[in-house]
């Protein structure tokens, strides 16, 4: 299906039009939206799978969001009009995807999951959420200060999507606003722990930042990278093998968030440290590569 055109195809006129048709669409669901029934408290965990799945309204906000991933065109109009294609498309992302949050982190480690990254087309360039990802960071080359200003706004949002954006369009602006996105960084322990079942939106934002940053940033990064976690090593619910994988995921995640900075930069401490433990865990670095590169490619494809 493709975007609903303006006579005459004008791109400003065209993107206030997507932006009707989204929120028809939106407001057509909550008129009608439906709900599951609730688990069984003796609930097998394949039966809470299932439900988590395709509960509702989750299940309808999704096909919701992939109805917008299949409209052909999104990319062009947010490459001619990024900065009004976010303002119409934006809000309506947050508005969709929010109901759709699944995976709350209970222990503090990371933001809901709502799997929305899921939703693109298996084709790179295609989507929804790759026409956002391209306005923000055409935003951020070209509108700095509004990219400042939508972050400022939304950056309280609890999705793992919303921030995982933020950080793309983040690492776009790094050069000319470093201590903005050092900031963001450092405002929320997790937004070290920016990903998929990895942090390759934070690691590609801390490769983008580190060559702009001040000794007194890189440090401030150093310090909280160094103490980062991706999972709860003390959860008393987790047996001595569980707790040991725990401390083994933290570590490599350590490494990878110190190694984003550049070895060169990090105190000598520091780096030797660094240095050390790649050897011992060569495929926590080999992780962090191909992380990097996902995240500098095109825009993305799908991803948990």
């Amino acid at each position: 299906m493709n975007v609903p055109r303006a006579p005459g195809d004008l791109p400003l006129e065209t993107v206030r039009l997507l932006g009707d048709e989204l929120r028809r669409r939106l407001v057509a669901l909550r008129e009608n939206l439906p709900t599951s029934d609730p688990l069984p408290p003796d609930a097998s965990l394949a039966q809470e799978l299932r439900h988590a799945l395709k509960r509702e309204p989750r299940a309808s906000f999704q096909r919701l969001l992939e109805h917008a991933n299949g409209l052909h065109g999104l990319l062009d109009l947010a490459a001619a009009v990024p900065r009004e294609f976010l303002g119409q498309a934006w809000p309506w992302f947050m508005d969709v995807t929010t109901p759709m949050a699944d995976f709350h982190a209970s222990d503090g480690c990371s933001y809901e999951r709502d799997n929305s990254l899921q939703t693109e087309p298996a084709r790179p360039g295609n989507g929804f959420v790759a026409a956002l990802q391209s306005a923000l960071e055409s935003v951020a080359s070209g509108f700095p200060d509004a990219l400042v200003a939508l972050v400022e706004r939304d950056a309280a949002s609890e999705q793992m999507t919303v921030h995982r954006l933020l950080a793309r369009g983040l690492a776009k602006l790094a050069p000319v606003r470093p201590a903005f996105a050092i900031d963001y960084v450092l405002a929320d322990r997790r937004r070290l722990v920016l990903g998929d079942l990895d942090e390759r939106d934070t690691l590609a934002l801390l490769a983008a930042v580190a060559p702009h940053a001040g000794t007194v940033d890189l440090q401030r990064l150093e310090m909280a990278a160094s103490v980062s976690r991706r999972a709860d090593e003390t959860d008393p619910r987790r047996d001595a093998r569980s707790r040991r994988a725990a401390r083994n995921l933290n570590r490599d995640h350590r490494i990878r968030l110190l190694h984003s900075l550049g070895v060169e930069r990090l105190t000598p401490a520091t780096a030797a440290r660094v240095e050390q433990e790649a050897r011992a865990r060569p495929e926590a670095l080999l992780t962090s590569a191909l992380s990097l590169t996902s995240s500098r490619g095109s825009p993305p494809q799908g991803s948990r």
